[in-house]
């Protein structure tokens, strides 16, 4: 066989001899070049690209001033785009056009290899100035789109990130404001052809694979793209029954066909995907409220209606809206023992030809059966979670599985911001999902790995729909479960662990390469010749993986990832994940990736040469192994008999900052005391990397590397903690514990400098400082929404269809800048940080001072701590932080702990819900007629900091008391102190409450027989000060365990101010109850 020539085609394209000539060449170079790799490569390092450039760039430029003369038009205030006699006016140009496209998508499909030199030749500007409905006929828009998606499919798999920068430059091209604008065209358009529908699919999936950064999602939200994406879905589901037939929902445009579903369903899970904003703003679009509107909390009629119709006949029953028909009918929960719902799911399709419900559980023990609700639409706020729920269980193949996708992120978004479209997130809505959705996902994963073991007998579709399953469907179970226990339950109880556990092994049987490159008798390793042009465009890239390979790689990461929301909680859970004999893959999916693949573009099976793993698969392993190394049992057995912990401590200084983060959190686990890792990670010098982790400017970080040194400071040797604290810094140390706090709502920072340390010792990065704007919509004309009048107006300034115009009611548009400012504010961002790097630096502190181990001296550190972090300015700070700042209701909202689902309120809800972060019962001063006035006030005072940061400030405090007389003198001495601690015997938390009188009782504690008298006077002082009278309130607690403490604490005073003798107050002690000595193991708990 002869070495590949050179076609001939290529020297008309470099030196035309007319416009006809060119079009020929084109046509014979298209030709040539399908399915043949030799020759793409060839032509590509002798400069074909730029040549493919040039002719777009000219064509482009050419057509578009012919257009102009002639008077485009827009598609939004004139006829649709098919409308237009293009055929009559097809010119020379255009065909020109059109065949360089179709030469670009023929490259483009050759993969990552001629995707880098086509981006790096500058093709993706004129491609893209062909999307303008006034400039490019809609043949040559059809086939630009084909090759532009063709590019970010092939980036989107890029998981070794071998293309990173042509990655990054493809979308900052895509994402720019006036290409936006025409992709919205395209969405906006009024044709219902095939030929249009295929262009809206086609930017849909555009967006898909390209839309990863928040400020494109941004960008598209402000471009009205979501709008228009939510319209459109709006409009199907109008169209096959499931909406209102209403004035608002007539303004909608030309359904799509039900087909191209899941086209919309993903471009929208695009955009929105890591923002609650970004939801909420999806629920809030105008067209999804005509179709979908939400309930409102303050008006029972809908639960009235339906309880209405429960009671009368089965015929009038018939006259529901579709959206109540939608989901089967389920018990609702009406108390805490009915949180053990029924495992019999019902049926995951109503019958065959209409909607219909599954009967009561009427055989269910834990159900009431004396109970009539049952749960409805209204659990959800807004009946597209309900629609969403159906057409998962009604639906097949991808449009299921994009379903399920988009309804958990939905989920998701909605629990970790508060929004007031629920009136309980609720057991009801938790036990509909784990009745109807959890086990579904499950199902659909293990339908998908019976398919896949004959995917030969299977159409191309099909086998593209069941490896989108087993890639997407664990991710979409792991978001779902995730921090919910019943859900947790829900699935396991479907099979989930087997499944996944199954998928996880297969990953790393060797790969079945079903593609095969053309025979060459030259070797591909000597087949790379040097390009004949200087170029980064004449340059062949990196091939990337196989897509055997990348398939293998996604199931392993989302497959551990919903193994890991699987064992958050359980131990029964971590258990059954190791008795499935997965930690060896664990432990082999840590290790990272060489630098790509061979030469000759092959990509070996990873499980026989352990090559390594991109980053998605080592983060979804370090979460894995976070979630096992809860469970003691196998923390000491399985995971370090697996020898987890070496390959942990070598991704510490893994150059990707995600992976560093996901390995620091497994450390904080490692090094616990009970830990049988932990010395071999110290010996291995664990301490001194996460110092300097500490010391980053990425403020997760900071949290998760001072998490772990509080961890690692537990029981350590007094020589440990002041060899740790020297590396930190006493410097730093004060200043992370003082914060810059001025306010509750924020704080701003100014960075220093750019890439240089600041006073603190910390990496400053100038470029990464931002202050974004709280825009909501759209252009500045938007952000204005106090004034919803004068936004609509400049909405219909924009070229965008009516039912994009539209604007929800004023109510929304203050949930919306409420979110939005909680989410993207970067004050917002600060202040949370600082909060959280705050309790973490107390604890720190706590954990050093705090020693429980045998022949460990408490008194010595302690004095080390008290004068290298200069003793008057810790007790100021710490003061600081225990006052109150005003009486009066809060207005403050804490941060709710990770891990717990948030109790979702109207904005009226009450100041004392707002501080109570811990479902606390009230102090007793609302009970009881007994508490003073002054103590009634004090519950109503409100504070600097969180509770966090009041509890963490107090068990300092606590554990310097913890020491000897002397300490105790020393707190007792230091000005405000007592003062300020005071109200806090009132505040509305209970672990509050409960670390005041743990203070109490180690200040009043009698060490030996010399410190009877000392002991005597610290309590009369604290008796003078008013803390015995708060001691004596808290006895009337509801909570048990602050009662106890109160009772205890008051019979100290008793005792101690009632005798004088020595003898007589060291008889006075507290009988069994002993130095506080628990109080560590708030903060030694397991990183979660």
């Amino acid at each position: 066989m002869a070495r590949t020539l050179l076609p001939p085609s290529l020297d008309e394209l470099r030196s035309p001899t007319s416009q006809a000539s060119q079009i020929t060449a084109l046509k014979q170079l298209k030709n040539e070049l399908v399915g043949h790799e030799q020759r793409k490569q060839l032509v590509v390092q002798h400069g074909v690209v730029p040549e493919l450039v040039r002719i777009l760039d000219t064509s482009g430029k050419r057509e578009g001033k012919r257009r102009t003369k002639e008077g485009g038009v827009s598609i939004v205030d004139g006829p649709a785009l098919d409308e237009k006699p293009e055929d009559s006016n097809w010119s020379g140009e255009e065909e020109l056009r059109l065949q360089a496209t179709l030469v670009v998508g023929s490259l483009a499909h050759g993969g990552l290899a001629y995707i880098t030199p086509l981006i790096a030749g500058g093709i993706v500007p004129p491609l893209l100035s062909a999307l303008s409905y006034t400039d490019i006929a809609s043949k040559t828009m059809l086939w630009t789109l084909r090759s532009l998606l063709v590019m970010a499919e092939a980036l989107a798999a890029d998981m070794q990130s071998l293309a990173q920068s042509s990655t990054n430059t493809f979308a900052e091209q895509l994402f720019v404001r006036p290409v936006v604008d025409s992709l919205a065209d395209i969405l906006s358009d009024k044709s219902s052809s095939p030929v249009a529908e295929e262009r809206i699919c086609l930017v849909a999936q555009l967006i898909k694979h390209s839309c990863k950064a928040p400020q494109h999602q941004a960008l598209l939200v402000k471009a009205g793209i979501l709008d228009l994406l939510a319209a459109r879905l709006a409009a199907i589901a109008v169209a096959i029954g499931y909406g209102p037939t209403s004035d608002a929902s007539s303004d909608l445009p030309h359904p799509l066909q039900p087909s191209k579903l899941v086209f919309l369903l993903d471009a929208i899970a695009a955009i929105i995907q890591g923002s609650s904003y970004r939801c909420a703003r999806f629920l809030y679009a105008p067209s999804v409220l005509a179709v979908f509107p939400l309930f409102d909390n303050q008006n029972s009629s809908s639960e009235q209606f339906f309880a209405k119709l429960r009671d009368e006949a089965a015929a009038e029953a018939q006259t529901q809206s579709p959206l109540e028909l939608l989901l089967p009918q389920l018990h609702a929960l009406q108390t805490k023992s009915e949180l053990s719902f029924s495992r019999s799911f019902p049926s995951l399709s109503p019958p065959a030809g209409e909607f219909s419900r599954t009967p009561f559980f009427p055989n269910s023990g834990n159900l009431n059966p004396h109970s009539g609700k049952t749960i409805s639409v209204d659990e959800f706020g807004s009946p597209l979670i309900a629609w969403l729920i159906h057409l998962a269980r009604t639906m097949n193949g991808s449009d299921r599985l994009s379903a399920a996708w988009l309804l958990t992120l939905l989920i998701r978004a909605l629990d970790r911001h508060a929004l007031d479209i629920w009136n309980d997130p609720s057991r009801n809505r938790d036990r509909t999902l784990a009745l109807l959705v959890a086990p579904l996902i499950v199902k659909m994963i293990d339908e998908a790995m019976a398919d896949s073991k004959a995917l030969s007998g299977l159409t191309p579709a099909q086998q593209l729909s069941v490896r989108r399953t087993k890639e997407l469907a664990p991710l979409s179970l792991a978001m779902l479960i995730e921090d919910n226990l019943p859900l947790q339950r829900a699935a396991v109880d479907a099979g989930a662990i087997k499944i996944l556990s199954q998928i996880l092994k297969k990953t790393f049987d060797p790969v079945t390469v079903t593609s095969k490159s053309m025979w060459s008798p030259i070797p591909r390793s000597s087949q790379t010749m040097e390009s004949t042009m200087d170029s980064p465009s004449c340059e062949i890239g990196k091939p990337g993986l196989l897509p055997e390979a990348i398939h293998a790689f996604k199931c392993r990461a989302a497959a551990m990832e919903a193994l890991s929301a699987i064992a958050q909680k359980e131990d029964t859970y971590r258990k059954s994940i190791i008795d499935q004999g997965i930690v060896t893959c664990v432990v082999d999916s840590l290790v990272p990736q060489t630098d790509g693949p061979s030469l000759d573009g092959a990509v070996r099976p990873p499980s026989n040469d352990k090559e390594g793993n991109p980053v998605s698969v080592i983060v979804a392993a370090c979460n894995l192994s976070r979630a096992l190394s809860r469970s003691v049992n196998v923390l000491r057995t399985s995971l370090i008999d697996g020898g987890i912990a070496k390959p942990i401590f070598n991704l510490l200084t893994h150059p990707n900052m995600e992976v560093q983060l996901a390995a620091t959190d497994v450390v904080c686990n490692l090094v616990l005391t009970f830990s049988p890792m932990r010395d071999d990670l110290m010996r291995s010098g664990v301490m001194n990397v996460l110092c300097e982790h500490a010391h980053s400017a990425e403020p997760r970080m900071q949290i998760i590397s001072l998490w772990a040194l509080k961890h690692l400071m537990d029981n350590a040797s007094n020589d440990v903690k002041i060899s740790c604290l020297e590396e930190l810094g006493t410097g730093w140390l004060i200043q992370k514990i003082g914060g810059d706090l001025r306010d509750t709502g924020a704080r701003v920072t100014t960075p220093i400098g750019m890439g240089t340390p600041n006073a603190a010792g910390e990496q400053v990065d100038l470029l990464n400082a931002e202050e974004p704007t709280m825009e909501l919509d759209g252009d500045s004309i938007m952000s204005d929404y106090e004034d919803p009048e004068a936004m609509a107006d400049s909405l219909d300034s924009l070229s965008l269809p009516r039912y994009s115009r539209r604007t929800p009611p004023p109510r929304h548009h203050n949930r919306l800048k409420a979110i939005k400012n909680a989410e993207q504010s970067a004050s917002a961002r600060s202040y949370k940080n600082d909060i959280r790097i705050q309790e973490q630096a107390l604890d720190f502190i706590r954990n050093t001072i705090t020693n429980t181990g045998p022949g460990i001296e408490s008194a010595q550190i302690i004095d080390h701590i008290l004068h290298t972090l200069n003793r008057d300015r810790l007790f100021e700070i710490l003061i600081s932080k225990l006052k109150p700042r005003s009486s009066g209701p809060t207005l403050s909202t804490p941060i709710t702990p990770h891990g717990k689902r948030p109790t979702l309120t109207t904005p009226a809800s009450s100041a004392y819900s707002n501080q109570n972060t811990s479902s606390n019962n009230p102090p007793p001063h609302h009970q009881s007629s007994a508490i003073s006035a002054q103590f009634a006030r004090e519950a109503t005072y409100t504070y600097t900091y969180p509770p966090e940061i009041l509890k963490s400030s107090l068990m300092v405090l606590l554990s310097i008391a913890n020491g000897t007389p002397h300490h105790r003198t020393l707190l007792l001495d230091a000005p405000n102190l007592v003062t300020s601690i005071l109200p806090l015997f009132a505040h509305p938390a209970r672990e509050i409450r409960v670390t005041c009188c743990w203070l109490v009782l180690n200040l009043t504690w009698i060490e030996n027989g010399g410190d009877a008298i000392p002991a005597r006077e610290r309590a009369m002082f604290l008796r003078r000060a008013g803390v015995e009278e708060r001691v004596r309130c808290l006895m009337l607690d509801q909570d048990r365990d602050v009662m106890e403490r109160a009772k205890a604490a008051g019979e100290s005073f008793v005792k101690l101010c009632g005798s004088l003798g020595g003898d007589d107050g060291e008889g006075g002690g507290r009988d069994g109850l002993g130095m506080y000595g628990g109080h560590r193991r708030d903060g030694r708990g397991m990183r979660v």
